[in-house]
């Protein structure tokens, strides 16, 4: 018998990390949704951050609905293809006893995530699982579903050092932001009690971001000996979650040495 595949519904997973919509995440059912799945011929196709689900029809039934009525939930593994995705996701980082739950219900297409406690869950849960994904069929009266991850939001510093045989008289000296976030500073500090920095720190917490269309810029403004006033401008790195740390009061800090 002839089967044609009819297109369920799709599933689009953001995440505001990433530009490039290449979000590194899949999707394994459990062993009852692999076969249910295979029972009722469903196929998934992933493509960057889409997965769209085709069900199985002979030629004589093209009508899915009767096909699908008796089946309630299909359950799926998180699973992250990145070892630091709680770096750059705003998501408390995964422990011994939680583990996170999205599910459709039927008033928005947007997946809601819920936070549960199954120490005997996770423990058969492999590393790289974040969680669990649940599409209630009864509540699935869309064709489209969304699965949104946040970036973690940080603070932004950049210890700014000039060799003093630059010999430079400082006029002016400070970071323009890529949003046009405002900065302490400059603060003087030593590094390793020895090199003098001068520091930025943002005033507030900016999500981390995989590329910023315009990138953070230092200004500098100085003399050297008796000449004109001269204006130095030069680009600031992309924030990494590679150089985060924490500051005293326990909140996330990206920092960057920049030598000028």
């Amino acid at each position: 018998m002839e089967i044609q595949y009819k297109k369920w519904f799709e599933l689009r997973i953001f995440h505001q990390y990433y530009n490039d919509g290449k979000i590194p995440i899949s999707l394994v059912p459990t062993q009852e949704s692999t076969i249910i799945m295979q029972k009722n011929k469903i196929l998934i196709s992933k493509s960057e951050g889409l997965f769209e689900f085709y069900i199985g029809l002979d030629s004589v039934n093209l009508d899915h609905a009767s096909l699908i009525q008796n089946i309630e939930d299909i359950e799926f593994k998180i699973i992250i293809d990145h070892h630091s995705f709680f770096y750059y996701t705003d998501l408390s980082t995964k422990n011994s006893e939680e583990y996170f739950l999205f599910r459709n219900i039927v008033s928005t297409p947007d997946l809601i995530k819920e936070k549960y406690s199954s120490e005997t869950l996770v423990e058969q849960l492999e590393e790289n699982v974040i969680g669990m994904l649940q599409i209630n069929v009864k509540n699935l009266q869309t064709d489209y579903l969304t699965l949104s991850f946040e970036a973690r939001k940080v603070f932004f510093e950049y210890q700014v050092i000039i060799p003093t045989h630059h010999n430079w008289e400082i006029i002016d000296l400070k970071v323009l932001g890529y949003q046009n976030e405002k900065y302490y500073g400059p603060i003087e500090k030593l590094i390793d009690g020895v090199q003098k920095a001068h520091v930025f720190i943002s005033t507030e917490t900016l999500p981390l971001s995989q590329d910023y269309p315009v990138p953070a810029e230092l200004i500098l403004q100085y003399k050297h000996g008796s000449s004109d006033i001269k204006e130095l401008n030069m680009q600031l790195p992309n924030a990494s979650f590679n150089n985060l740390h924490y500051n005293d009061d326990d909140q996330p800090v990206y920092s960057a040495i920049i030598y000028v």
